[in-house]
């Protein structure tokens, strides 16, 4: 009776012992991510007609004069949702509400159902899902099973897994130049996921991190342009698209 005690309590030690190891690498691993800059911060107060709102999970960017389509975004995977505010900022500028969601660990894994939280809870009569790097990633896999809730989806230095091909979705991919991150035999081979009405734009001189503000990206390339340029060409090219 001693011996099937002891080999339980050496069963059990041994147990808690691996638990404790997978949760101390996943703590090490998730408390290493890319923070927000001082630069990016600036855009999370109300300015220029953009009122700026936070709640726990997210950050609302909404115009005073609204129009009718509005867009979620989905950070990159360890990437601060903060310093993707400077991006949100410029598109809700344009006239349209813009949802930056802040994810569980900063990864987009852990709530890539986030998109149905706000468009449940927001009023808008179309929606627009955007994504950057793992987080366009999550973005196409929402689309794929949610096709009727939304218009279209971007995916910036990204690509979709998930077979869009045969929803009515509009999809626009946009990438730098320099990006060293995004694997590019995975977008070609992904290419053919995308719904039949899709948009592609290289910016030139454009990296990986670039879409946000959090400072250079491990393995990427060195940006010819500023991250304010970038977020700008990217913006003017999401307001061009024609997404009802």
């Amino acid at each position: 009776m001693r011996k099937k005690k002891h080999r339980f309590e050496i069963v059990l030690l041994i147990a808690l012992s691996s638990l404790t190891t997978i949760w101390g690498s996943f703590a090490l691993y998730c408390g290493f991510y890319y923070q927000a800059t001082p630069e990016a911060k600036t855009a999370l107060v109300s300015q220029d007609g953009v009122k700026v709102t936070q709640e726990k999970w997210l950050y609302s960017f909404v115009p005073e004069t609204s129009l009718s389509l509005s867009y979620v975004f989905y950070p990159g995977g360890k990437v601060a949702a903060e310093a993707y505010a400077p991006f949100c900022l410029a598109l809700a500028k344009k006239g349209n509400p813009v949802y930056l969601c802040v994810m569980p660990f900063n990864l987009a894994f852990f709530d890539d159902g986030a998109a149905s939280r706000i468009i449940g809870k927001k009023a808008s009569s179309a929606w627009v899902l955007i994504g950057h790097s793992l987080g366009g990633a999550f973005a196409g896999e929402y689309a794929a099973q949610n096709a009727s809730k939304l218009k279209g989806v971007v995916f910036l230095a990204s690509y979709t897994a998930k077979d869009l091909s045969a929803t009515s979705l509009t999809s626009l991919s946009i990438y730098g130049s320099e990006d060293g991150v995004m694997d590019r035999s995975k977008y070609q081979k992904y290419a053919t996921n995308l719904p039949a009405n899709r948009h592609e734009m290289l910016i030139q001189g454009g990296n990986h991190a670039s879409f946000g503000m959090y400072g250079k990206q491990s393995g990427d390339g060195e940006a010819k342009i500023t991250s304010a340029e970038q977020i700008r060409q990217s913006v003017d090219a999401i307001s061009l698209i024609r997404w009802n």
